[in-house]
């Protein structure tokens, strides 16, 4: 069985709005599978973290997400009256997200091992200045005096080559960790040490996503890698090459805050993640990366209502008739089902196994399309002999299989949409030789 990755850009502070519209409706289109069923790893940076955090270790539906970062527009982002006096001090008081956060997630180390379902991470950057007893923060060359970290929430052997993680820490401890974004907020303190913005070195943390599931799951394969942007204002693809171009100047003239343009943001998300697929061209038909264009700039503290709205409405807009969104839908239903006991008996010249279901509880739209067409494969004939649903079961065989080839089993059961869906199911394709040995 496959394993399925969600990973989640940060520095768009408000405008994380977006990935949550954008996982609502993928729900919706999964007959209201939660996100949790959908995703085997969750990994988040800044605001992208605390999506994911929440989703993973919580019942808390991306509807329920959108509602807090309203919430957080509201309270959260009031301007500090010693900021107007003091340009060193922190635009944003952060007893209002400590508050929000704390209402949302766990705020006790020990519940950590209570979750099990998704194993999820976020990114934040250990700031060593503290460690070195320099306090000048908020004057640091943060390209030189941070280093970046994770907080995982799973049972991971590190490498020489991996990055460090933290320990002992509740998920209200990474959350506030992972969007202590400097200038906006203090840095969080945990034990000896100051953590700061995930999104300082890690926007896109799709790379550390792939290595860290690759540790997990080094003898699986993987069905789906989703990469979520937090919204873009440009069109033109060369602007966001040249803003690249400019990577180092940008984060010099900022220190280092993440308060640098969204466009510049959203460009090193996109080349992070174009950069990802060009290293890993085996990824090509299991990765997608969904970043709505917006009709104008939000910026990531904005507090009006007319920009959340403006948020909901176009990334909503974004995946009407969207085909990189059907098809992520479409591979996401089918990665519902997986390949088990699957043999080859010589005698008989067949090929048998069982065709289970992730979800205990299959929704009603998926049980009401089931027929003998539901499973097919293009190289030969299928056989569906029977169909249970508790548990979920479809015993098959393959007379006359292709012994050379690959058998590629795909799933013709439709999402909400109705779409017409011809994806493999986990563990498919398969080759008969393996089999054989």
């Amino acid at each position: 069985m496959g394993y399925r990755v969600l990973s989640l850009d940060g520095g768009g502070g408000i405008r994380s709005i977006v990935q949550c519209v954008l996982l609502d409706e993928i729900e919706k289109q999964l007959y209201a599978t939660p996100i949790s069923d959908l995703f085997d790893y969750m990994i988040g940076s800044s605001t992208g973290g605390i999506v994911a955090l929440s989703l993973a270790t919580t019942n808390k539906t991306p509807l329920q997400m959108v509602d807090l970062f309203d919430k957080i527009a509201k309270k959260v982002y009031k301007t500090n009256t010693l900021y107007k006096l003091n340009c060193r001090a922190n635009k944003y008081r952060n007893q209002e997200m400590i508050k929000l956060l704390s209402q949302t997630v766990s705020t006790n180390p020990e519940d950590v091992n209570s979750y099990k379902k998704v194993k999820v991470a976020v990114t934040s950057v250990l700031d060593e200045s503290f460690q070195l007893g320099n306090e000048q923060k908020e004057t640091l060359d943060y390209n030189e005096h941070i280093k970046p970290c994770i907080f995982p929430f799973y049972f991971r052997i590190p490498s020489i080559d991996s990055i460090s993680e933290v320990r002992n820490a509740s998920i209200l401890d990474a959350g506030l960790a992972t969007c202590a974004t400097p200038s906006f907020f203090p840095s969080f303190k945990l034990g000896n040490n100051k953590y700061r913005d995930g999104a300082l070195l890690n926007k896109n943390p799709c790379n550390i996503a792939l290595s860290e599931t690759k540790q997990l799951w080094n003898e699986n394969n993987m069905d789906i890698f989703l990469s979520l942007g937090t919204g873009t204002t440009f069109k033109d693809s060369n602007i966001l090459n040249n803003l690249n171009n400019n990577n180092n100047t940008t984060h010099k003239q900022n220190n280092g805050s993440i308060s640098a343009s969204q466009s510049f943001i959203s460009s090193e998300s996109e080349e992070t993640y174009g950069g990802m697929i060009r290293e890993n061209q085996w990824m090509n038909d299991i990765s997608f990366r969904l970043n709505p264009e917006l009709s104008k700039h939000i910026s990531l503290d904005s507090s009006d209502e007319s920009s959340r709205n403006l948020l909901k409405n176009e990334s909503r807009s974004f995946i009407l008739n969207n085909q990189i969104f059907n098809n992520l839908c479409s591979k996401l239903l089918s990665s519902l089902f997986y390949l088990d006991n699957v043999e080859i008996d010589k005698s008989s010249n067949q090929v048998r196994g069982i065709i289970k279901c992730r979800l205990k509880n299959v929704p009603s739209p998926i049980v009401n399309q089931l027929n003998i067409k539901s499973f097919i494969t293009e190289q030969c004939d299928i056989e569906l002999l029977d169909i249970n649903l508790t548990p979920f079961s479809i015993p098959f065989k393959i007379t006359s299989p292709p012994i050379n080839n690959e058998i590629d089993i795909k799933c013709n059961l439709v999402c909400l949409n109705g779409r017409v869906n011809n994806t493999s199911i986990s563990g498919s394709p398969f080759n008969l030789k393996k089999l054989n040995k």
